[in-house]
């Protein structure tokens, strides 16, 4: 979907995808599930326009750790018709409004008079089929009593009125409507393309406006320094832009680039990722408002949310001139569990620990967390060269039973990195979790940074 201007403007289209699989969750979508809220950056663009057919399918059917799905278009086909139904419902809605808008005096004024007739054609067309698809709102429907915003969001424009049609029209319609979607070329869809601008004109227009209030505010009870509010803000690290769910990513830079030990081994490093997280480095000590760091989104973000730890793995085997300011050893030592006797295994070497914050109980702060590490048993299924070299545990032929695993850290890294596993089998981990400035862990001493 790199660029549909080309349906207004007569250019060649680019080649169908085909789509993706999905996963199972919750299926009653809210409007924060949406594809057009996941995907909005306030202060910015969005990463739409830049995902293909296939990756956007994936991204929406995907769906993330509450939600099946961003759009009730991708629930299962032969299972919740009903769901689809709803989709094709809030699809010609939205459409509904944008034409509304189109159809305006001030839209009218703003376009060529030869590309506005051009869509009002289309429109003409597509009007009638929209009417009779928009049904209602399905699981979207929900109070909007409370909260001054859902106020505002009751005033939007839009068509509300629902008239009665047959099933045989609505089944019509829809047939209609898969046609136009299926169309090569569509002067519509070319201008919401265009007018869209990557979100950035609503966006750049809520901000604005909002700014506006403030300095008319600020008029009336007293002198508004915008020169000292920006000199403070200037006094602070530059931000990360998410391009909608790349936090993941931005999280991590900024964690990595938090310390002096990793700086250096960036700026020394060699390899095309070393190469990439020193351009973003050298964007951070900019002084620039904020950026978007491309060379690393580009490779790793896919338009959804996906898990930090995951992408630290991903991004530090691409980078082993960090590896010696991260590495440490950790050796599993293994017990019998009649008769008590022990011995080492293989040593593992880690770039990072995964601790679990909920075990038994609610871990409260990180240093609890990593004491709880360090002191935690398995029975471990994994060893298949453990035997108990007991000879009375081979007598009574137990020596092959799964040992237990303690774990033992001779060599401990330069930087820890730890990861917080705040999740479990069943759902987030929802209680507070301490992040101590210093951690004291078997004799050594480690400073937050």
């Amino acid at each position: 979907m790199a660029n549909l201007a080309h349906d207004l403007f007569e250019h060649a289209a680019p080649e169908p995808e085909a789509p993706a699989p999905k996963l199972d969750r919750r299926v009653k979508l809210y409007s924060w599930d949406s594809v057009a809220v996941q995907l909005l950056e306030p202060y910015g663009e969005s990463a739409l326009d830049t995902l293909s057919l296939q990756q956007l399918w994936k991204a929406a059917s995907e769906g993330n750790k509450k939600a099946a799905y961003h759009s009730h278009l991708c629930a299962d086909k032969t299972t919740d018709m009903w769901h689809v139904g709803a989709g094709v419902s809030l699809t010609a809605a939205a459409l509904q409004a944008a034409i509304k808008n189109l159809e305006s005096d001030n839209m009218r004024r703003l376009l060529r008079e030869e590309l506005y007739n051009k869509i009002m054609t289309e429109v003409a067309e597509l009007k009638p089929i929209l009417d009779k698809l928009n049904i209602g709102k399905g699981s979207q429907k929900q109070d909007t009593s409370a909260g001054s915003m859902r106020e505002a969001k009751r005033q939007k424009t839009g068509t509300s009125t629902v008239h009665a049609y047959t099933e045989e029209e609505v089944v019509a319609a829809a047939r209609k409507f898969h046609e136009w979607l299926g169309r090569e070329k569509s002067a519509l869809r070319g201008a919401l393309f265009v007018l869209s601008g990557n979100n950035s004109y609503y966006t750049a227009h809520a901000a604005e406006f909002v700014a506006r209030v403030h300095a008319a505010g600020y008029r009336s009870h007293g002198s508004f320094r915008l020169d000292l509010s920006l000199a403070s803000t200037m006094a602070l690290p530059v931000g990360l832009a998410n391009l909608g769910a790349s936090c993941f990513i931005n999280a991590s830079v900024q964690g990595l680039m938090a310390i002096p030990a990793l700086r250096e081994a960036i700026a020394a490093g060699t390899s095309d990722m070393e190469l990439a997280l020193r351009a973003v480095l050298r964007k951070l000590e900019s002084r620039q408002a904020r950026i978007v760091p491309r060379e690393l989104t580009n490779v790793y973000y896919h338009g959804r949310q996906e898990d930090a730890g995951e992408f630290l793995v991903l991004l530090l085997a691409e980078c082993p001139a960090l590896h010696p300011c991260l590495r440490g050893l950790e050796v599993p030592l293994l017990r019998c569990r009649h008769c008590g006797c022990e011995r080492t295994s293989q040593p593992e070497e880690f770039l990072s620990l995964q601790i679990s914050v909920q075990e038994e109980g609610p871990m409260r702060s990180v240093q609890e967390a990593m004491t709880h590490y360090l002191q935690r048993t398995q029975i471990r299924q994994d060893f298949t060269d453990w035997s108990c070299e007991n000879a009375e545990c081979i007598g009574a032929q137990r020596a092959l039973d799964e040992p237990l695993a303690f774990y033992i850290i001779p060599e401990w890294p330069q930087v820890l990195q730890l990861l917080l596993q705040r999740w479990t089998l069943h759902d987030v981990v929802g209680h507070k979790v301490h992040c101590n400035d210093v951690l004291d862990i078997s004799g050594n001493r480690y400073r937050l940074q």
